[in-house]
């Protein structure tokens, strides 16, 4: 199933003994563009922090209630999974996380978590079995010397109350990001959804990251490998429209790109 970050920030967290508040922000990478984190909004019970928990320790999510359940007590998240509000992420911090709650360490290994294709598999994916063993046989990486590629960012930088991230095609400015979709087996992030109503008949498309050529984190521009014309004979999509199977194929068709299914 398909979320809009938009109404996932309206989902409460609920511990196995009770609630631990609603879903603030969302962290992901932005190498393989993959929700890591959601962030829990604690003002009531610990003002001042910030506590994260990983879609690898969800237990289910219900659309029905707006509810995400996870595996955990509320006092071990509480005590083990908070940081300071503005402190930012460390691979130090996050072996923590990983050791003390068991959650899949998405570094390790080649597939979209680590040695597994998904946040809730049980089994390592084929020639993943053999690395993971190894790895565990090796010493610990050493503080500092972790030479991984992608950085953890705030979904809040590229669609937040202030600010969007700001879309270009090849041959000018195509809009801005209003919403941002996720595949819910995953937890990667699918579609951008993209307001071009400032010079399109369409006023929303949905863009795949998987096409953007560069992105400048700084002035947060994302440039994307389609002409204006190509995203114009795109097909509009409206806020409140179910992205099934259809819409999808006929995305990938008329931006002319290797659907996303093929190489699962």
């Amino acid at each position: 199933m398909l979320y809009h970050v938009s109404k996932l920030e309206h989902y409460n967290i609920l511990a196995e003994d009770g609630e631990l508040g609603k879903v603030k922000d969302l962290y992901f990478d932005d190498h393989k563009w993959a929700v890591r984190y959601l962030v829990v909004d604690t003002r009531k019970w610990l003002p001042g922090k910030k506590v994260v928990v990983s879609p690898s320790g969800f237990d289910s999510v219900v659309p029905e209630e707006q509810a995400i359940y996870i595996r955990d007590k509320k006092e071990d998240i509480r005590n083990n999974a908070s940081l300071e509000e503005k402190q930012a992420f460390s691979r130090e911090k996050e072996m923590e996380l990983t050791d003390f709650f068991g959650w899949k360490q998405y570094w390790a290994g080649d597939y979209l978590w680590g040695g597994y294709g998904s946040p809730l598999a049980t089994m390592p994916e084929p020639g993943q079995k053999e690395m993971l063993a190894a790895k565990e046989n090796n010493p610990p990486i050493e503080e500092g010397k972790y030479t991984g590629d992608d950085k953890l960012r705030s979904i809040e930088e590229i669609k937040g109350a202030v600010k969007h991230g700001i879309v270009h095609g090849k041959d000018g400015k195509a809009g801005y990001i209003s919403d941002i979709i996720v595949d819910d087996e995953t937890w990667k992030i699918r579609y951008l959804v993209v307001n071009t109503s400032e010079w399109s008949t369409n006023f929303q498309v949905l863009l795949s990251p998987a096409w953007l050529q560069s992105i400048d984190w700084v002035d947060n521009n994302f440039y994307i490998d389609l002409s204006l014309e190509t995203i114009e004979a795109g097909p509009n999509y409206d806020k409140h429209q179910e992205i099934t199977e259809e819409l999808e194929e006929e995305i990938y068709r008329k931006y002319q790109k290797e659907p996303y299914w093929i190489n699962k």
